[in-house]
């Protein structure tokens, strides 16, 4: 987005801001309302600018008052579906802007807390526009965890909307739409304490959520596997691989897992095309190789973890050199997620003990075991794999024994044949 509409943004918000900012209002008169209503409007069709012109004219933002006990400041009403031909639609995109809250507290409020609830509405234009990013996310070709985590996290609500409802403190799509709502809002009207900080809170949970299925806890991407592990392979909601085309660098078409061993091929061809592309700087593709290997690394390993063969199928495909390649950088790569998750923990202790107490993160303690059951179940894994080795071996050596056996049985059968037949020339 070009700096030029940064700064028209800028004076749209200033403006604002303004309407409530510099004298006390104890209700929104029709005039106010429908400046109100123009300048979000004219702020939100600037951020879907960055989707694209035919996306931007094909979304609306409406102003609605709706009284909620729970006040929402925005929504998003999109949906996607299977045609007739298998073809994904997709209903006209809607964001509304709830002003309710606002204009229920104006009696109540001086102008300096109306004027902090006015920029909670800017950055719920922020969010909801992400919502709208995210769903385009789900055609995208470039492979990461971020992408990975919200995709699953959209289907689920599609499908199974109490899990959300349960989970909206912690689900990937809703934390990503309030970093991104507020780092712009950021971006725009410069660095607040409290903005900051809330960024920060929001970063924690999207990393270490943890997610309740059954009144249980669980990692959150423990949880979002389960769930769709179940959608698909269990109940072949083929449906969902077709609407959600990102699932299908997990799954095939028949609604069974791909193997290790496309996982690592497809990771390998992606990193070559990213290599290749002649188009992105250095920067961007040690960026994106690195997105990748660390989303086909979580998918390696839980297919390993889920069929003990797999690790013998890996080897025979790939060979031994690149499997024990493989192995190591899995290692390495949990070994520095465990590292990262608890100095996120450390770097922010006052959030993160506020999230441990009301058991929405995970704790260092948690995330040690979390990581540690992996690094050991990788470790043994590669000690498998060694094994192999020696019993390739045996069976190279009793095979060498088997063939020799047979030759020498040959030889002595040939000598016996050579004397019948001497003796026979004989008599």
């Amino acid at each position: 987005m070009n700096n030029q509409v940064i700064e028209k943004q800028k004076e749209l918000i200033n403006e604002f801001l303004d309407l409530f900012g510099k004298k006390r209002m104890y209700y929104l008169s029709e005039e106010t309302r429908k400046k109100v209503e123009e300048l979000i409007v004219k702020i939100g069709k600037l951020e879907l600018e960055s989707l694209g012109e035919e996306i931007k004219n094909n979304t609306d933002i409406e102003i609605v008052e709706k009284e909620e006990i729970f006040s929402e400041d925005g929504n998003l009403n999109h949906k996607r579906f299977l045609g007739k031909n298998n073809e994904v639609k997709e209903t006209k995109p809607v964001i509304e802007i709830n002003i309710d809250h606002l204009n229920r507290n104006l009696a109540f409020q001086e102008p300096p807390e109306v004027v902090k609830y006015c920029e909670k509405l800017i950055k719920a234009i922020f969010h909801e526009v992400q919502h709208l990013r995210q769903d385009y996310m789900v055609d995208k070709k470039e492979s990461s965890n971020r992408v990975m985590s919200i995709t699953k996290d959209i289907v689920i609500d599609s499908v199974k909307p109490n899990l959300y409802t349960d989970n909206y403190s912690t689900i990937s799509f809703e934390k990503d739409a309030e970093i991104c709502g507020c780092e712009k809002y950021m971006y725009i009207m410069g660095n607040n304490e409290e903005t900051e900080k809330e960024v920060t809170k929001q970063k924690i949970i999207f990393e270490l959520g943890k997610y309740t299925i059954d009144g249980v806890d669980y990692p959150k991407d423990d949880a979002t596997k389960k769930v769709i592990d179940e959608l698909i392979c269990k109940k072949q909601k083929k449906d969902l691989l077709v609407i959600y085309p990102y699932l299908q660098k997990e799954y095939n078409m028949d609604c069974t897992k791909k193997s290790s061993t496309e996982l690592v091929k497809n990771l390998q061809k992606e990193e070559e095309e990213i290599k290749n592309n002649k188009n992105l700087s250095k920067e961007e593709k040690t960026s994106l190789i690195k997105d990748a290997k660390d989303m086909y690394y979580e998918l390696i390993y839980r297919r390993l973890e889920d069929d003990d063969r797999e690790i013998k199928n890996l080897r025979e495909n790939i060979g031994k050199e690149e499997t024990n390649k493989t192995l190591k950088e899995l290692s390495k790569y949990f070994k520095n997620e465990k590292k990262r998750k608890i100095k996120i923990i450390n770097d922010s202790k006052e959030i993160s003990k506020d999230l441990i107490e009301k058991t929405l993160i995970l704790s260092n303690e948690e995330v040690e075991e979390y990581y540690d059951k992996k690094i050991s179940y990788i470790e043994k894994t590669s000690n498998y794999n060694k094994s192999l080795d020696t019993i390739y071996k045996r069976n190279d050596f009793l095979n060498t024994i088997k063939v020799s056996k047979e030759k020498l049985n040959h030889t002595v059968k040939s000598k016996e044949n050579i004397d019948k037949e001497i003796e026979d020339i004989i008599l």
